[in-house]
This record gives C-alpha cells, sequence and structure tokens, in this order.
C-alpha cells in the first residue's frame, strides 16, 4: 500500500516543480504534458508489474492470456494475440494494459480537464485506477468511452463511432456509450434541460427495467449467462458510492457558478452515475454500468474547485476539505483490501 502513496508524492512534487519552471516546445507551454507523461509512466508501471496476487481477477486476465478463449470479445482476442507475438510472459501483457489503459484516461484528462493533476489525483484516491487492477478489460473499454465522448462532444461523430466499435470489441457493456449521442445531437452550445430530463428519465426507466434488458444482454452474449444465479447477480453493493457521487453531484450543482454548470457536459453521464450507484445497493451487477459514468467525477471535481461561488477564504477551506477527503476514501478502501490490491507486491 505504501507504494501507492509514494507514487502520488511523486506526481504531486514533480507538478509542485513545473509550476515553478515553465517548459515550453516550439513556443508552446507543454508543463501539462510533461506531468502527464510522468504520470503515464508512473501509473503503468506500478500497475504492470503488480504481483497476481494484486487484484481479485489478475490470476483470471492472467489464465486468459495464458489460455485464450474464443468467447471473449473479438478486440480483446486480438489484443492477447498481438501481445503473444513479442512476448508470452503474463506480466508483459498486464504492462501493454496498464499503458493502454492509463494512457487513454490521461488523454481524456488532457483534453477535458479544468486541471490535470486535481483530474489525475481523483483518478487515483476515487479509486478508478485501482478498479482497472480488477476489471481490466472493462477499463480498457472505459478509457476508450472517455475519448468516445470527447469526440461525441467536438462533433466528430465518424471518429466517435470508431471509438465506440474499439470499445465494444473490448467489453460488450461499453455500448452504454451510444447515450453521448442525445447528450450532443443537434446545434446546442449547451446542454438543454429538456435534454437532461429526457437522457435522466431514460436512465431511470433503464434501470426500473434492468431485468428485461440483462434478459436482452444474455440473448445478444450468450456467454454472458454464466453469471445468472451467481453472486455477481443476487449481491448488492455498498453505501459509500451512492453517498460519494451524491455529494459531488450536489457540491456541482449548489456551488457551482451558473456559467460552469451551463458548460459541463459532464454532469448528465454523471448523473446516470448517481442512478446506478443506488442501483447497485440492490443488484451487484449494475457496478458495471455504473464504471462507466462515475469516472466523470474526474473532471467534474475540479471544476467545482476552481469555478466555485465561494469566497477565497471558504474556497481553500473547500478544496482542502475535498483533497483530504478523497484520499481519506482510498485509504479506507485500500485498508479494507478492496478488489485486493491494498497489499500491493511486485511482480518476481
Amino acid at each position: 500500500m505504501v507504494a501507492y502513496y509514494l507514487m502520488m508524492l511523486t506526481m504531486a512534487l514533480f507538478y509542485l516543480l513545473l509550476n515553478r519552471v515553465i517548459i515550453t516546445y516550439k513556443g508552446n507551454c507543454i508543463n501539462n504534458v510533461a506531468f502527464l507523461s510522468v504520470a503515464w509512466v508512473l501509473l503503468s508501471l506500478l500497475e504492470g508489474f503488480r504481483s497476481f496476487s494484486v487484484g481479485t481477477d489478475t490470476s483470471a486476465y492472467v489464465s486468459l492470456f495464458k489460455h485464450p478463449r474464443s468467447s471473449l470479445e473479438g478486440g480483446f482476442q486480438l489484443l492477447i494475440s498481438l501481445v503473444h507475438k513479442f512476448s508470452n510472459n503474463p506480466t508483459i501483457f498486464l504492462l501493454v494494459c496498464a499503458f493502454i489503459t492509463n494512457g487513454l484516461v490521461l488523454l481524456a484528462i488532457y483534453r477535458m480537464s479544468d486541471n490535470v493533476f486535481l483530474s489525475v489525483y481523483f483518478y487515483v484516491a476515487l479509486y478508478y485506477y485501482f478498479i482497472s487492477y480488477n476489471a481490466l478489460r472493462q477499463y480498457l473499454a472505459v478509457a476508450v468511452l472517455l475519448n468516445a465522448f470527447w469526440y461525441a462532444k467536438q462533433k466528430k461523430w465518424i471518429k466517435y463511432a470508431i471509438m465506440m466499435l474499439i470499445a465494444v470489441s473490448l467489453h460488450t457493456v461499453a455500448i452504454v456509450g451510444l447515450i453521448y449521442i442525445p447528450i450532443f445531437l443537434g446545434n446546442d452550445e449547451v446542454v438543454s434541460k429538456k435534454k437532461a430530463i429526457l437522457i435522466v428519465g431514460g436512465g431511470i426507466a433503464a434501470t426500473l427495467s434492468l431485468d428485461s434488458l440483462m434478459e436482452l444482454l444474455f440473448r445478444i452474449v450468450p456467454q454472458y449467462k454464466i453469471y445468472v444465479g451467481s453472486s455477481y447477480l443476487t449481491d448488492s453493493g455498498g453505501i459509500q458510492q451512492p453517498i460519494v457521487n451524491t455529494a459531488i453531484l450536489l457540491a456541482f450543482i449548489c456551488l457551482s457558478t451558473k456559467k460552469a454548470k451551463e458548460k459541463s457536459p459532464y454532469v448528465l453521464p454523471f448523473l446516470l452515475a448517481v442512478i446506478l450507484s443506488f442501483l447497485q445497493m440492490k443488484l451487484f451487477s449494475a457496478q458495471r454500468f455504473l464504471w462507466c459514468f462515475d469516472i466523470f467525477s474526474i473532471f467534474l471535481l475540479p471544476s467545482v474547485m476552481l469555478n466555485n461561488r465561494l469566497e477565497t477564504k471558504s474556497k481553500t477551506i473547500f478544496n482542502v476539505g475535498v483533497i483530504v477527503a478523497a484520499l481519506l476514501f482510498m485509504t479506507y478502501y485500500l485498508n479494507y483490501n478492496y478488489m485486493r490490491v491494498g497489499n500491493y507486491s511486485f511482480a518476481v
């Protein structure tokens, strides 16, 4: 567990150092690029060189790499095949997956974040980084989805479609990225209230009809029937995630400036995250859909911290409180050894 804190401390110190030195390339400031490059290497090396006992499903993915199954999505099979062409070492496979996942997440942060350091910090402290140790295949898809969101936001629909195809080829649940179409379709510069109501209403309707949607999923992807009757579909999640997600949403609604609220496209997918976080308390499998949306908090929180209506002193207290609270959140889960990432060790 100490390795995680050392990594975060190293990134924080490097960011503070960069704030004292302006790095330019061809006349452009590249401080953000420099910081994200170092963060990419640190995050990926730590994740890639982990022991096979770190992460609930790590050993299962090691087994899949050694003995690929034809039932896996085509994109993930292709990735396994490409890695096999130059190495049969499972650690190399984990390392490649880590560099791809973290690289795409940090690319999305570079494109969309109000503050790259805060977004990287919340990516780790709110446990999204550690989820990728466990849900390796889905988080590859989630990382692609974040960039699909960017292209949809830019109304570059061909590139969005390509990103969607790649994401779905890695994990079928990425089909939820189709929700980006109604968010950005049309000529609206801001997301209208009507769209918000329709999308949130659709999210609630999907939540209420989840059993039917799961049955449809099993018909489309028969291999997922192995989960029927398992704890994956019968267990329930905890209360921590609904509390955290609701607090983030309320902070955004209550404290953000009017301009920030109007211009933020991240609130709609995060609204769906709040709905799904409550649903996963009853149906654990809803967590798979939740992971596609709650990661947008890494953009919402920096926006709230930098663009709120608080006075200077109150703003400082609020920002420090959010940073400390996120660190305590991570510490709680690591001490609990959630997803079996608390006891970190390197692959031998």
